[in-house]
């Protein structure tokens, strides 16, 4: 997706900053470290917006609530109440790119174990289901013409979604049970998977089709992406991150001073 000053939207389908939806007593301080460092190394990205996961709140909402003021980007959530029944986090945003208003709204799943949580006890998930139709409608009234919901939600929920027939025209998830990298078309709804464990960068190029319709593509692009409904047109890419891959010079080193502190914080354990 084209905007201004730069090509894409950087996104996040949520389960970002931590592995696993309770983290040991040992392992906070390591934990904590990791996650200053992903949203730093966001910030030097570009990233527009990520959506909360289960995982993000490994320690509790009022920690990424303020993890979120060193963020130069919106933590969204849809479904993820206080118990007065307001919004924790931003639920959707609007952002223009390169001319088109484009949409995006977080989910959680509502399976959350919030008895695992600190501070659990403070919020509400409430069904992601009727929060999509909810969101979706509400952004494409206010202007948006393309849709994208980002989520921690299953592939089988995700499907759900998408047979819904609501206003959303891409889904980005992040699900950990997810086996499915290829992605899906159900109805109208796109439904990407980026590869497990952060092994690839996931890359949708979207195409507003004119009069001439696909066929004024190129062939090398026309048959390997899709045509969805009458001016969509979309084309998915997967790029693996290997080992071979030089670092960014900025982001490099502050992983290296990073990886010396978990080194430390190993040889003071085994002590």
């Amino acid at each position: 997706m084209c905007k201004e000053g730069t090509p894409y939207l950087v996104l996040n389908g949520g389960n970002l900053l931590f592995n696993r939806e309770s983290l040991k007593p040992e392992k906070v301080v390591a934990g904590k470290l990791l996650a200053d460092l992903i949203i730093s190394s966001y910030n030097k990205m570009g990233c527009d917006a990520i959506n909360i996961g289960a995982y993000d709140l490994s320690l509790g909402v009022d920690y990424l609530l303020e993890k979120e003021k060193s963020a130069e980007f919106p933590f969204l959530s849809g479904n993820i109440f206080d118990q007065h029944k307001k919004h924790i986090f931003t639920p959707s945003i609007i952002k223009t790119v390169g001319g088109v208003k484009v949409g995006i709204f977080g989910l959680c799943d509502d399976k959350l174990k919030l008895a695992k949580i600190p501070g659990g006890e403070k919020i509400k998930v409430v069904n992601p289901l009727a929060k999509a139709e909810e969101i979706s409608a509400r952004l494409k009234k206010e202007g948006a013409d393309y849709v994208v919901l980002l989520t921690n939600l299953n592939i089988r929920y995700c499907r759900r979604i998408g047979q819904r027939c609501m206003p959303i025209d891409l889904i980005i998830g992040s699900s950990k049970k997810n086996r499915i990298s290829l992605p899906i078309l159900v109805q109208e709804t796109y439904i990407a998977h980026v590869e497990r464990g952060g092994k690839s960068v996931g890359r949708l190029d979207v195409s507003y089709l004119g009069s001439a319709g696909v066929e004024a593509l190129p062939a090398a692009v026309r048959f390997k992406g899709k045509t969805v409904g009458e001016n969509l047109f979309l084309l998915n890419h997967f790029f693996p991150l290997k080992i071979a891959m030089p670092d960014q010079p900025e982001i490099g080193s502050t992983v290296k001073e990073v990886e010396a502190k978990l080194s430390q914080l190993q040889k003071e354990d085994v002590k």
